[in-house]
């Protein structure tokens, strides 16, 4: 029989589906609500500006052919491609700053977790480690901090005996 590639492909249980977005929204879009919000307000400003300079060409495209510079229609619009540039570039400045936030946000988290971690399999118990109040991750390392309450309340608990 000839096998298939659904067939002979291994089953992952923990494979990313489409629908694990859907389990805790609110945690998932609360970093996309921000950048497309900025995206949007970039957007808006930039095609605002755009428009107001597109409406100046329009003006004076409307006067009497003879009295058109070319001079002046040509820096209108280049302001306007000089506006659409500008505008780009500030949502590529937001953008990599809201990254940087981001990573900080859970980069650091991440360092104290693991540290955390390294505490435990070295037997240290005694740990009390808190994140920052806006740092992502917060339960993770409460429920280390937590299990390593569990931890040393057993050890004392078996040395007592």
């Amino acid at each position: 029989m000839e096998q298939t590639l659904q067939d002979a492909a291994p089953s992952h249980p923990n494979r990313r589906k489409i629908g694990n977005f859907f389990l805790k929204p609110a945690y998932n879009l609360k970093f996309g609500y921000r950048l497309i919000m900025a995206g949007f307000l970039c957007f808006g400003a930039t095609a605002w500006l755009v428009w107001q300079k597109l409406g100046q060409f329009d003006a004076l495209m409307n006067q009497n052919y003879a009295d058109v510079s070319p001079v002046a229609a040509a820096e209108i619009m280049a302001q306007a491609a000089e506006i659409t540039l500008g505008g780009f570039l500030c949502f590529v400045l937001f953008a990599s700053m809201y990254a940087l936030l981001m990573c900080h946000r859970v980069g650091g988290p991440m360092v104290a977790i693991m540290d955390t971690i390294h505490q435990l399999q070295e037997g240290n118990y005694d740990i009390n480690r808190r994140l920052r109040k806006r740092d992502e991750l917060h339960p993770i390392q409460n429920s280390l901090i937590e299990l390593a309450r569990k931890l040393k309340a057993e050890q004392e608990n078996d040395h007592a005996e």
